[in-house]
């Protein structure tokens, strides 16, 4: 290729040609090519070997964003980007680490959302400073210039030479662009001893952040202000001896799962003392909530080998996500592992499980699971079968993301919703699909997410007498989303709007439907350790319309301190059970209101290299709460309640890697509500637990032995507290095979989440997985005996 001379300025540069960085298919994560295209008049320029590259600012972003967003999405957010050792992940100001020197933070180099989930831009704003040799030291701006990090190490970035720097904008000391290759080797050196001696100078007394992973699920933005968001990557997933989504749910303190069966046959999630309806359930990023009941939200087709993050908001969320997300959000993002998987096992109660997933090419993946057992009491035997198959590629400049899963279930429900007939049966089966598509339009980018949910369920009273009282329910959603995100200065905004459509078919409830459109925006910026994020969301039910605002502001301490406030507005609508249900004992009620309620919430962060500390308190004061209330003709009536109060503390502590624990954490959430009803009248006000209290730790010990711990001590609001404690030992042995021995409820505790619904006493397993990569995690389920209880107060359906 022919030489050509330096062009004037990266400024003039940039008009006369884009490059774009795309991941290559079928390459190793992280692995990109360059696409360029030639403007007539212009052709690339190189000496030495190093490219000149006259590239616009938003198209060599695209290789920074595109790449983190991989390894988010690969559960692999703490490693380092391609450039290495150069520089560390952090939250907040990002870290710099000069080789051979110590690590040490720097507040002028920050990761800053590019508008759109998982994806980040990398900004760079160095101090200006006159040069005293521009050839000896580096191509530095007397001015400020914003730069791209230096590559450390050859072909770390494709088509950049080792210690490259690159401007974004603005001219170089010299005029031009840096010195060629044989010149850049010692830049480089004598650039490392600059910011060696400023780095540590400006720095000095600050302390490395502990992070555990990057929340979404509070905005669609970079976090100006932090939220209580637990992250769960499927590596914590791994750590922990859990069976299925509502399983994992279940060991966040404040999130309060009342489960009425194992292996996530049905389960009740209530955030913050908030009922089970009142969650919001995505999956990656689309609305799935079940319009028929609550009691559905946890229905998700996906098996647990297949999910690859999980974040649980503790908290308001309806001025982004709309209504339901009144004590909390939970968001499931589905993603096949990066190597081929598959387990198969039997046990005791002529239980049967296996499961597979299977990259098949192209961007497409498979997975499948069976579990099956007769049960560990009379009425309760059950079958889950699941499957998922995902696509990830692209079509022309869009990059799509298509995701369809569907189970079906088939379980003995002793008791589930009745205390006079506890011999009942059910069938569910849910299906799901997803689809995401975004799109880089320069001055902000675009996403697209639309999705739509199916859920069939019949439900039998007495399976004695099946044609005596059977229900049978069929509920249809789907949602479609457009979201713009970009900056401006200093300050990263979005813009959307959403619509939906839900409806239901029932031999129960009747025939009916109902839309929503919905309009949104926030935008976050920070400065001078201060952060402030606004978010505003209106939406239009039938002939109304609810706004929902929220307001946060945070403030960084130093020495790794943070306090923050998050404030904001939340609401509920009535489902199809509470407006349509009618049964001999339960009648629901159109007249219903939507639940309003405004939260606040105060929460102070402190973190170093290996820990992380989080104290949380928050005030609710609801409205018009949907509850069930027996009258004295001992018929519950769905009726909106007065105003009540509930407040909170939350305490959460992080450790990483010491003596031979890879993690260890605790966290503890205590609840008071004023509520004043009969409880002994009231079927949902007072269902949430009093204090709750979980504890998870991973060891390594001898012989490559991987010990992991669960501990977990709940007190309802009705009756004594119970403490559950579930362990997994596990052991590679060979050729990407890994063996386990499982204990849920090891101490064989009587105990009864969902009041007279018995659970599981101690249930022992074995597991083995299969691992093409080498690595082993799930496994062979061998059940031991189960305890019974007594029956259920709540209605048949």
């Amino acid at each position: 290729m022919g030489r050509r001379s330096r062009p004037r300025s990266w400024r003039s540069c940039s008009r006369r040609g884009s490059e774009r960085w795309s991941p290559r298919s079928g390459l190793p994560m992280g692995t990109f090519e360059r696409r360029s295209h030639r403007v007539r008049g212009w052709r690339p320029w190189r000496s030495s070997g190093s490219w000149a590259h006259c590239s616009s600012q938003r198209r060599v972003r695209d290789g920074a964003e595109q790449w983190f967003s991989s390894r988010v999405a690969a559960g692999l957010g703490e490693e380092t980007p391609p450039w290495g050792a150069a520089w560390g992940l952090a939250k907040g100001p990002y870290r710099a680490v000069v080789p051979g020197s110590a690590a040490v933070p720097r507040p002028w180099s920050r990761w800053a959302r590019s508008g759109v989930r998982g994806n980040f831009e990398r900004q760079v704003r160095p101090p200006s400073f006159r040069c005293p040799s521009i050839h000896s030291i580096a191509c530095w701006c007397e001015r400020r210039m914003n730069l791209y990090p230096p590559v450390i190490g050859p072909g770390a970035w494709p088509g950049w030479p080792a210690g490259a720097w690159r401007g974004r904008r603005g001219r170089c000391c010299s005029g031009s662009i840096c010195p060629p290759m044989d010149r850049q080797r010692l830049v480089v050196r004598g650039l490392a001893t600059v910011l060696a001696v400023v780095v540590a100078a400006t720095s000095h007394g600050q302390t490395p952040r502990f992070r555990e992973g990057i929340e979404v699920v509070a905005s669609r933005l970079d976090q100006a202000v932090e939220r209580r968001v637990i992250v769960l990557t499927r590596q914590d997933i791994a750590r922990l001896p859990v069976r299925s989504l509502a399983d994992l749910v279940a060991w966040v303190a404040g999130a309060g799962v009342a489960r009425r069966a194992a292996f996530g046959i049905q389960a009740d999630a209530g955030l913050r003392g908030a009922t089970f309806e009142q969650v919001a359930v995505l999956v990656n990023g689309v609305r799935v909530n079940d319009p028929q009941t609550g009691h559905f939200h946890l229905d998700l087709p996906y098996p647990l080998e297949a999910v690859a993050r999980v974040e649980v908001l503790l908290g308001p969320g309806s001025a982004v996500h709309g209504p339901d997300a009144f004590g909390g959000v939970v968001e499931i993002t589905v993603e096949a592992p990066a190597e081929a998987t598959a387990r198969v096992g039997v046990g005791h109660h002529a239980l049967r499980d296996a499961a597979a997933v299977l990259p098949v090419g192209g961007g497409a993946w498979v997975a499948v699971s069976r579990t099956s057992s007769h049960g560990f009491r009379p009425d309760t035997e059950f079958g889950i079968s699941r499957g998922v198959v995902g696509w990830r590629g692209g079509a022309g400049r869009f990059d799509l993301r298509l995701d369809a899963a569907v189970d079906a279930k088939d379980f003995g429900a002793w008791a589930f919703y009745s205390q006079r007939f506890p011999d009942e049966r059910e069938r569910t089966g849910t299906a799901v699909t997803t689809l995401t598509a975004s799109r880089e339009l320069g001055w902000a980018r675009l996403e697209v997410r639309a999705g739509g949910r199916q859920h069939r369920d019949v439900f039998i009273l007495d399976r004695r007498r099946p044609d005596w009282y059977r229900n049978r329910h069929r509920t249809r959603s789907g949602s479609l989303q457009a979201a713009l995100t970009g900056r401006l200065g200093s300050a990263s905004w979005s813009a959307g709007g959403e619509l939906q459509r839900e409806a239901v078919s029932s031999s129960r409830l009747g025939e009916h439907d109902q839309g929503r459109t919905a309009l949104f925006a926030e935008s976050a910026w920070q400065r001078g350790g201060w952060g402030v994020a606004l978010q505003a969301r209106a939406d239009r039910l039938e002939s109304r319309w609810e706004f929902s605002p929220a307001l946060g502001v945070s403030r960084e301490l130093g020495g790794g301190l943070s306090l923050a406030y998050h404030g904001g507005r939340s609401f509920r609508v009535p489902s199809f059970t509470d407006r349509y249900y009618v049964s001999p004992d339960t009648l629901g009620n159109p007249d219903l209101v939507a639940e309003t309620a405004w939260s606040d919430e105060l929460s102070l962060r402190m973190a170093g290299d290996r820990w992380r500390v989080e104290a949380a308190l928050f005030r609710r004061r609801a409205n018009h709460l949907i509850d069930y209330l027996r009258d004295d003709d001992g018929i519950y009536r769905a009726t909106n309640h007065a105003a009540s109060t509930t407040v909170g503390s939350e305490l959460a502590a992080s450790l990483k890697g010491v003596g031979p624990f890879v993690m260890v954490r605790v966290a503890a959430a205590k609840l008071e509500s004023d509520l004043r009803v009969d409880p002994l009248r009231s079927r949902y006000g007072l269902s949430h637990p009093r204090f709750e209290l979980s504890t998870n730790a991973t060891a390594r010990l001898p012989n490559a032995v991987t010990l992991d711990l669960a501990w977990r001590y709940r007190a309802p609001q009705r009756g004594g507290g119970f403490t559950l404690a579930d362990v997994r030992m596990t052991r590679p042995v060979g050729r990407g095979i890994e063996l386990a021995l499982e204990a849920t409820n090891v101490l064989d505790r009587t105990f009864e989440e969902v009041p007279g619904v018995p659970m599981p006493g101690r249930w022992v397993s074995v597991s083995a997985v299969w691992n093409a990569g080498g690595a082993g995690g799930g496994g062979w389920l061998l059940s031991a005996a189960g305890r019974a209880g007594p029956s259920s107060p709540h209605p048949p359906r």
